[in-house]
């Protein structure tokens, strides 16, 4: 076998590497977003005890961010948002839904599939 050339069967190579990997997180016009790093901007909120960031599709097809909030009763949305959108960009919308708890897996982990699952069409 030739070392120059890669081993290919009649229809092309046998296999091949991607590019590159992209990170886990949420494709919002052109950005990923970790859940893990819009969770971190929003921490030190006041009012704010529990965050947790997922994506929910929208009526285009791509993801939306949300953010599931514990907060207590002084806990104010809208600065959160506000606060949000200076942070990560003027172009993202971060949509904020208030729950009385974050849902965990058996694992003990944020389970965001069920909030997606949850949230899916109505944001």
């Amino acid at each position: 076998m030739d070392r120059q050339n890669p081993v290919r069967s009649r229809k092309g190579p046998l296999a091949s590497l991607p590019a590159f990997l992209a990170p886990p997180g949420r494709l919002r016009r052109g950005s990923i977003f970790a859940p893990e790093h819009v969770e971190a901007m929003a921490y030190g909120h006041p009012g704010l005890r529990l965050a947790a960031a997922f994506g929910v599709p929208n009526r285009l097809g791509f993801d939306d961010v949300c953010l599931a909030v514990v907060g207590d009763p002084s806990f104010d949305a809208e600065s959160l948002k506000t606060t949000l959108g200076r942070r990560l960009g003027q172009n993202v919308v971060v949509r904020i839904v208030l729950v009385d708890a974050i849902p965990v897996n058996a694992a003990g982990k944020t389970d965001r599939v069920a909030l997606r699952s949850r949230y899916a069409g109505t944001i």
